[in-house]
C-alpha cells in the first residue's frame, strides 16, 4: 500500500505516519510518500518518519518529493491536509465576521465559506494530478471546509474524495459524559446524517442496548452535566474580559454543549453526532454566538497581526527543532499517538479499510447520491458509510429530521454550490453559492459582510471572484 501525504511537512505527519504505520497492515512493506513545497521541512519529517521505532518495525518505504509526478504514481491513498488562507488573512476574516454579527469559524460560517475559495483551487490541482497519475486512489481532505473540497472534487472530476474530521471520536466521549464518565469508549455504535460539524446521531447502540434507553437512565429530570476538573494552564489568559484561562474555557463550553446536547435530546428525539461549535451554533444560532460573546476570544486586528507574527515564531523554532532530530535520535514519544481519541482517529479507520483490514465504519462528507433522503444526488453530506476496497457504501434509511431539514438543506447547498465556484471561477456562480447561507440571509448586513471578505481575502482567492460584488 502507498499513502500520499500532500502537504506533507505539516505539523501532523509525524505522529499519523507513526499510527499508520503500527495499525495499517497495508503499510508492512508499502510506503509513505510526501510531497511538500517546503524542501527543508519535507525531508527533515521524512528523516524522523525514519527514525521512529514503527518505522523500523513496518520494514516500510518513506520517500519524499517537491514533485507531484514524482510523489503520486501509484498511490492508493491521498491525504490533503492543508491550511489554505495566511494565518493574518484568515484572523482578519473571523473578526469581519464579529464586526458584522455573525459567527466566524473555519468551517460552517462565512470566513469558512472563503476559506474553501482559497483551499479550494489547491484540491483541485491536487485531484487533476491525481486523475493523470493515480486515478484509481481515493483522496479524503483533512482541512476543512471538507465538504466544500469534497464538492469540488467529487462533482468536478474523476476523483472520489472524503471530507473527515477528527470530530469523528467526539461522540466517543461526549457520550460516555452524558453518564458522568470523562473518557473515551469506542463501544458506541452510531448512524448519522447531516453536515459536517452539524450531523445527527439517529439511532444507535451502547454494548448491544438501544443508544436512547441506555442514555435514559441517565438523563432523567435531575441531570446535571459533570464536573469538570480544570488544571493551571501555561499559555495563560484565553478570554482577558472573563479572567478566564484557556482550560477554564474548555470546561465551560463542555458544560454548556452537554447541556445542548440533552436539551436537543429530550426537545427532538435526536442529538448532535459532533459537538463542533460552528455546527451546533446553527441549530441554536442566539444561545452559542451569546456563549461565545461571554467566554470566546475577542480579538482586535493588532491582536491578529501579532499572533500570526508569533505563530510564524513559532514554525521557525518547529522547524529547527526538526533539522536537529531529523539527523539525531528521535524521542520515543515525539509525536507518538497515545492518548485513546488520537488513536481511534478516523484517517487511520479509512486507511485500515483500504489496506487490507476489512471494510470499516466510518463517517465523511460525501455526495448523498441516494444515501440520504431528500436530498439531490450532488449534494454534499456527512453520513455513515462503509468502506472497504471494493468502495463505499453508505448505511441503509438514512435521513434529516424534518425539523432540521430545512436548515441542513440550506447550509448543504450552500457549501455544495461553493464547489461549483470554485470550479469555474465565476463571479455569478459564487453569489448563487453564498446565497442559500441561511443566518441574515439576503440582508444587507449579510452582503456587507461578504464584500468585507472579498476585499481581505483578494490576494488568496482567485481574481475573477472580485467580480461577485456586483450581485450582491
Amino acid at each position: 500500500m502507498k499513502i500520499v501525504f500532500f502537504g506533507g511537512g505539516g505539523l501532523r505527519t509525524l505522529g499519523l505516519s507513526r499510527l499508520l504505520l503500527e495499525t495499517v497492515p497495508g503499510l508492512q512493506a508499502g510506503e509513505i510518500a510526501l510531497y511538500d513545497l517546503d524542501s527543508a521541512r519535507l525531508e527533515a519529517m521524512g528523516r524522523m518518519i525514519q527514525r521512529s521505532p514503527e518505522f523500523a518495525a513496518a520494514d516500510a518505504r518513506v520517500t519524499w518529493s517537491t514533485n507531484l509526478d514524482e510523489a503520486f504514481p501509484g498511490a492508493d491513498l491521498v491525504s490533503f491536509s492543508l491550511m489554505a488562507l495566511s494565518g493574518e488573512v484568515f484572523g482578519l476574516s473571523q473578526l469581519a465576521c464579529r464586526k458584522h454579527g455573525f459567527m466566524g469559524s473555519d468551517q460552517i460560517s462565512p470566513s469558512g465559506a472563503f476559506l474553501g475559495l482559497a483551499g479550494g483551487k489547491i484540491a483541485l490541482e491536487c485531484a487533476r494530478a491525481m486523475e493523470k497519475h493515480c486515478p484509481q486512489a481515493w483522496l479524503i481532505f483533512r482541512a476543512n471546509p471538507v465538504p466544500v473540497l469534497s464538492a469540488v472534487v467529487n462533482n468536478h472530476t474523476r476523483i472520489r474524495a472524503l471530507g473527515i474530521c477528527d470530530g469523528f471520536t467526539n461522540h466517543m466521549s461526549d457520550l460516555p459524559r452524558l453518564t458522568g464518565r470523562d473518557e473515551v469508549d469506542e463501544g458506541f455504535e452510531v448512524d448519522v446524517a447531516g453536515i459536517n460539524h452539524g450531523s445527527l446521531i439517529l439511532r444507535g447502540s451502547y454494548q448491544g442496548e438501544d443508544l436512547w434507553s441506555y442514555l435514559d437512565r441517565y438523563l432523567g429530570p435531575g441531570w446535571e452535566p459533570m464536573h469538570f476538573v480544570v488544571e493551571d494552564d501555561p499559555e495563560g489568559q484565553h478570554a482577558p474580559s472573563s479572567g478566564m484561562t484557556y482550560t477554564q474555557v474548555q470546561a465551560a463550553w463542555l458544560d454548556f454543549a452537554l447541556r445542548q446536547m440533552v436539551t436537543m435530546y429530550r426537545k427532538h428525539g435526536v442529538t448532535v453526532f459532533s459537538n463542533e461549535g460552528d455546527g451546533t451554533a446553527h441549530l441554536r444560532y442566539e444561545e452559542q454566538t451569546e456563549w461565545s460573546k461571554q467566554w470566546d476570544r475577542q480579538e482586535t486586528e493588532e491582536d491578529i497581526l501579532t499572533g500570526a507574527q508569533r505563530g510564524r515564531e513559532r514554525r521557525a523554532k518547529m522547524d529547527r527543532e526538526f533539522q536537529e532530530l531529523a539527523t539525531g535520535e528521535l524521542p520515543p514519544d515525539y509525536f507518538k499517538p497515545a492518548h485513546p481519541w488520537e488513536r481511534a482517529q478516523i484517517t487511520a479507520r479509512i486507511a485500515r479499510a483500504l489496506g487490507g483490514d476489512g471494510p470499516q465504519k466510518i463517517v465523511s462528507s460525501f455526495p448523498s447520491r441516494g444515501a440520504v433522503e431528500g436530498f439531490k444526488d450532488r449534494t454534499v453530506l456527512e453520513y455513515s458509510q462503509w468502506l472497504g476496497p471494493e468502495g463505499l457504501r453508505p448505511v441503509e434509511n438514512l435521513y434529516v429530521p424534518d425539523v432540521f431539514h430545512g436548515t441542513l438543506t440550506s447550509l448543504a447547498t450552500h457549501q455544495t454550490l461553493l464547489g461549483d465556484a470554485i470550479a469555474t471561477e465565476d463571479p455569478r456562480v459564487l453569489y448563487e453559492a453564498l446565497w442559500p447561507y441561511p443566518i441574515q440571509q439576503n440582508t444587507k448586513a449579510y452582503w456587507a459582510l461578504c464584500e468585507d471578505l472579498l476585499r481581505i481575502c483578494k490576494d488568496e482567492i482567485a481574481e475573477g471572484f472580485q467580480g461577485a460584488k456586483g450581485y450582491f
